[in-house]
């Protein structure tokens, strides 16, 4: 009775009643609507936490299987569209030369995790970013899962990074071990001397005082250090020169360092010190 009553129009010589009666109803609508997609939102952003989740333990495992040269169990564990990309011989020597050549894994950190729907076949997509250091090599990873039979497998796997020399490596480790010296130098407030064992390139920039000012400013800054977890590592051989990123934690902030080190004289020299400040 009452939606009758709201509907004759005759009842009603104001026609904005029935106007506001359409607005109404849009608005609710809407409303059911906007519902509606907050629901299947949240449920959607469950699945994809544990889709991601199974992604990153396959990962675990490619990793496990890649150190113990098993590549025909990666292969045989992928999804069907990769086996129709790819054959087993090819990836299994892609896997194999990249082995030799990378090294022994060391580490990696997960840099992003992006997930799409697939409506060709109503699958989603699972991309993990790496960045990841082994033995001979530093480099992005990037794997690509997809969910088939309701289990989450392998679609792509590709890298882009940069094979490391025997020299590069130990002059890297070189720079690691100066890193040392240079927390201690700093710590102790030792900014001259630390300015004097720096690069010829690096006194012809920055003057002694300009030096001073800025490590006092950084001191201030930053506070006594906390911890502090090296992130990347860079050769880059036309520079010279070797960038080493940390991610630190201070009594003040937390921050990204970046320590630059130069080859002069077939001799690695402190030649730069930068932090990130919000």
């Amino acid at each position: 009775m009452v939606f009758n009553t709201v509907l004759d129009c005759r009842q009603f010589p104001n026609p904005l009643f029935f106007k506001n009666y359409l607005d109404a109803m849009r608005f609710l609508t809407t409303s059911i609507l906007i519902c509606f997609l907050m629901a299947f939102q949240s449920c959607y952003a469950d699945e994809a936490r544990d889709q991601a989740d199974q992604a990153i333990e396959q990962v675990n495992i490619f990793r496990k299987n890649l150190a113990a040269h098993q590549y025909i169990e990666i292969y045989n564990q992928s999804s069907d569209n990769l086996k129709k990309s790819v054959s087993k011989y090819e990836f299994i020597k892609f896997l194999g030369d990249a082995s030799e050549k990378f090294g022994a894994f060391n580490s990696a950190n997960l840099q992003q995790t992006t997930i799409m729907r697939w409506f060709m076949v109503g699958a989603p997509i699972i991309k993990l970013t790496y960045f990841s250091k082994y033995s001979n090599a530093t480099m992005h990873e990037y794997f690509t899962f997809i969910t088939e039979d309701n289990k989450t497998v392998l679609l792509s796997y590709s890298i882009k990074g940069k094979i490391i020399s025997n020299d590069e490596r130990e002059k890297i480790n070189i720079a690691k071990q100066a890193v040392a010296d240079i927390r201690n130098k700093i710590a102790a407030h030792q900014y001259i001397e630390l300015y004097k064992s720096s690069s010829r390139r690096m006194q012809n920039i920055m003057s002694e005082d300009a030096f001073m000012k800025f490590m006092n400013g950084a001191s201030k800054d930053l506070g006594p250090l906390r911890s502090a977890t090296l992130t990347n590592e860079e050769f880059i051989a036309k520079d010279k020169r070797i960038v080493l990123t940390y991610n630190s934690d201070y009594w003040n902030i937390t921050t990204d360092e970046y320590f630059v080190f130069l080859i002069e004289d077939d001799k690695v020299v402190f030649g730069g010190y930068q932090y990130t400040k919000d």
